[in-house]
Formats: C-alpha cells, sequence, structure tokens
C-alpha cells in the first residue's frame, strides 16, 4: 500500500512500525523506528545495492481474530472430506483452541499514518545496481 494526500506523516512516532517489504523472525513489526533502522543498516552491510524505504507505518492494536460457527462450516465447505472432523465435540474443541491461541490483540499496520525514515547514508537507487554487459550474437 502507498500513502496518498490523506496519509498522516508523524516523524516524532517512537513505537512499533511496520514493514510490508522487510521482515525479521516471520514478522514485519518492529520494535521502534529505530530498532528498524538499525536491522536494515544490518541488512545494507550484506547488500550494498538494497534501496532503503523512504517511510514505515506506524501501528495500532487489531482485535483479537475469532472463530465462530459460521467460519467452521465455511472451513469444512472448502475443505476435502479427510478435513472434516469427525464429531462435533472434536470441531468445537478445535474451535476453541483456535480462539484461546488467538485471543490476544495483535500490532497491524496502520494504514493513516507513516513514519518519515531519515537515512545518514541512503542505499543507491535500483539504477545504480551493475548491469550485465549484452550478450554477443
Amino acid at each position: 500500500m502507498k500513502p496518498d494526500a490523506k496519509t498522516k506523516r508523524n516523524p516524532t512516532w517512537t513505537g512499533p512500525v511496520y514493514s510490508e517489504q522487510f521482515s525479521r523472525n516471520n514478522s514485519h513489526v518492529f520494535e521502534s523506528p529505530y530498532e528498524f533502522q538499525y536491522f536494515i543498516e544490518q541488512e545494507a552491510s550484506m547488500d550494498q545495492f538494497l534501496e532503503k524505504p523512504d517511510y514505515v507505518w506506524a501501528t495500532k492494536l487489531l482485535p483479537p481474530v475469532r472463530m465462530d460457527w459460521k467460519d467452521a462450516q465455511y472451513i469444512v465447505a472448502s475443505s476435502s472430506p479427510l478435513a472434516i472432523p469427525k464429531s462435533i465435540k472434536k470441531l468445537e474443541a478445535a474451535i476453541n483452541e483456535f480462539n484461546a491461541d488467538n485471543a490476544r490483540p495483535t500490532l497491524g499496520p496502520d494504514y493513516s499514518t507513516i513514519v518519515p525514515l531519515q537515512w545518514l547514508d541512503p542505499a543507491p537507487k535500483k539504477s545504480a545496481r551493475p548491469q550485465a554487459p549484452p550478450e554477443d550474437e
């Protein structure tokens, strides 16, 4: 997603940030803009042509994900017959287990606010990456 004219800019944001392009430990959420920039600097030390982003998204708490019977019916209808639990009790237990595992709110992107990033040493643009010479015919 790209920011538009309505997107707020918050250069003083110090809370968790979200990057669509980069992830660490299977998460796109970083503890702070500083932590994100540190991560990118480490990555850039291994890839001199890494493009450093101009911004990341602020984050917000997302409500817990809950499953109910309608969700279960959809999953069962779109699954193979082998994936259907053998009893209602097993299905109810699976729903309860899913809801317990997902009971906490999670952090996700706040697409209304970007956090502009300032780099001391910006990485080169894509055009700076060396190109392979054309092959002779």
